[in-house]
């Protein structure tokens, strides 16, 4: 829950060398920099204080979390939590002058283990929730990454509508990843398919009285939690950017009436696209004083720890708020003093 673009940058051969792991840094630092924020605050005459809604971008060194494991380090028995760790990394930083080079000696000296390998791959996510602006933003870091690596690709995925469908960036340039697009219409028709509630049941005609249908569809993967309706309209939805995607390779490519979808992966990073092509404008000023309700905030960041659901997320949001406020205020907190953005 919660909207979310994934992210993945592999290098084709070899592992990233140090000049590139500092151009991945740099990239991502200045989207997360005061310099861009005034930038952005000068070119459309805001006030903004943070760029970020819900989660900041971020991709390169840095992914990592407290080796929470009881471990003896230089002969010491130390419980590591992120006190520790943050402890660690700024004199880290100041014996060593540099982020990058602490992250390697913390990590070196025990006290951080990487999500992933960090030689050859970085992976990363942003949940953005409603604001298209945050979208764009990651796009354009991923863009600028991508020209300062060229030895790399990246691909993104995109759980709204920002993206037409999955991609791959390399120097800058794009390639529709239509098979998962197709992947997914199929997915979802299979899903709807065997739904029990959904009239056009396979399983119903199934005459095998021994036939135990639940035990069959966990053995093929069918195990969404979402009900017709949805399939209904992920299947809909995915058609419409598939033949919007058409549209925009019969224009750039030529031929008419042919589908372009069974070869387009096969072209070489030389003939790859514009980025623009192949995402939705985004009107940067609509988003700019972007503020989330409760039932955003709760979706977009903490909504698979507070089990939300998609039925009524803002009703269930605001119950949820209120729980944490009786429990604040058995512990002395006055509700007075907190506003909740949107009401």
């Amino acid at each position: 829950m919660g909207r979310t673009l994934h992210y993945t940058m592999k290098r084709d051969k070899g592992n990233f060398t140090r000049k590139e792991i500092e151009a991945i840094y740099k990239v991502s630092s200045f989207y997360n920099s005061p310099e861009l924020l005034k930038e952005i605050n000068i070119t459309y005459k805001t006030k903004l204080k943070e760029l970020w809604t819900c989660e900041n971008f971020w991709l390169g060194i840095g992914n990592y979390y407290p080796n929470w494991e009881h471990k003896n380090i230089k002969g010491v028995e130390v419980e590591i939590g992120w006190a520790i760790v943050n402890a660690k990394m700024k004199i880290a930083e100041k014996e060593t002058g540099n982020f990058i080079d602490a992250v390697y000696k913390v990590q070196k000296d025990g006290y951080i283990i990487f999500h992933h390998d960090e030689k050859n791959e970085f992976h990363g996510f942003t949940k953005i929730q409603g604001n298209e602006f945050n979208s764009l933003l990651v796009f354009k870091a991923l863009i600028e990454i991508s020209k300062r690596v060229p030895t790399a690709i990246i691909e993104v995925y995109d759980e709204g509508e920002f993206l037409l469908c999955p991609l791959k960036l390399k120097k800058g340039k794009v390639l529709p990843m239509v098979k998962d697009l197709v992947d997914g219409i199929q997915n979802w028709s299979k899903n709807l398919l065997l739904s029990e509630n959904f009239g056009g049941n396979i399983l119903k005609d199934l005459k095998n009285t021994d036939f135990k249908s639940k035990i069959f569809k966990k053995e093929i993967g069918f195990e969404s939690p979402y009900d017709n309706e949805t399939s209904i309209k992920c299947i809909e939805d995915s058609l419409r950017n598939l033949k919007e995607i058409e549209t925009v390779l019969l224009k750039v490519i030529g031929g008419e009436g042919e589908l372009y979808f069974y070869n387009i992966e096969n072209r070489h990073p030389s003939q790859w696209f514009e980025a623009e092509l192949f995402v939705r404008p985004v009107d940067v000023e609509k988003f700019l004083n972007y503020e989330m309700s409760a039932g955003t905030m709760m979706d977009g960041f903490l909504g698979e720890g507070f089990n939300l659901t998609d039925k009524d997320s803002e009703a269930e949001s605001y119950k949820k708020i209120a729980q944490m406020f009786s429990m604040l205020e058995k512990a002395g907190f006055d509700k007075k003093n907190v506003q909740i953005l949107g009401e």
